[in-house]
């Protein structure tokens, strides 16, 4: 199945202090960019959370509509030393996640070492490669594009296509009868 065969993905790369989104759509050279930017410029911590998931909802919504994405990636939180920030990122994603399906829109979750070992190869490269890989392995994202939240979030959207095409092939596989177990 040639990579074309799906339809738009967005990655949401979810923070504390920033939400990056990015969109992209596979073709049959690879990636090719819709979209990039931040949900929420810059969270100001006195912002209560229902203003707070009000905002997010919005700006989710607009990019359903604007995109109709078949798929959202969500980076999974990094469990750091700080636990609060770590809770506060969970909320977030949980409110991204059950916004996405209220749009009906099928959710994936990647893990921070998965996005650098499908971008770059090796899931402990630093987020300087990753960025420089993601316009190597994107056409189209302009010049002007300096988030470094949007740019990863379109990494999380490459490798959400990835994993969710994984899972894809397996699941079928597994209806076909022709998964190796041992």
């Amino acid at each position: 199945m040639p990579l074309s065969d799906t339809g738009i993905i967005v990655g949401i790369d979810p923070g504390t202090k920033r939400i990056g989104y990015g969109v992209i759509v596979p073709d049959k050279k690879g990636f090719r960019f819709i979209d990039a930017g931040l949900l929420i410029p810059l969270i100001p911590k006195i912002l209560d959370k229902k203003t707070l998931f009000s905002k997010i909802h919005a700006s989710l919504q607009n990019i359903a509509i604007a995109h109709s994405p078949i798929l959202i990636a969500i980076e999974r939180i990094y469990f750091g030393h700080n636990i609060s920030s770590a809770l506060s990122v969970s909320e977030i994603r949980g409110a991204l996640s059950f916004m996405a399906q209220q749009f009906d829109i099928l959710i994936i979750d990647v893990h921070p070492t998965n996005v650098k070992q499908v971008i770059c190869g090796y899931g402990h490269a630093d987020k300087t490669a990753v960025r420089k890989m993601v316009f190597q392995l994107i056409t189209g994202i302009p010049k002007s594009l300096t988030s470094r939240d949007a740019i990863d979030a379109l990494a999380i959207a490459m490798t959400g296509y990835y994993s969710f095409r994984g899972n894809a092939i397996i699941d079928k596989a597994r209806k076909s009868g022709t998964t190796d177990t041992g």
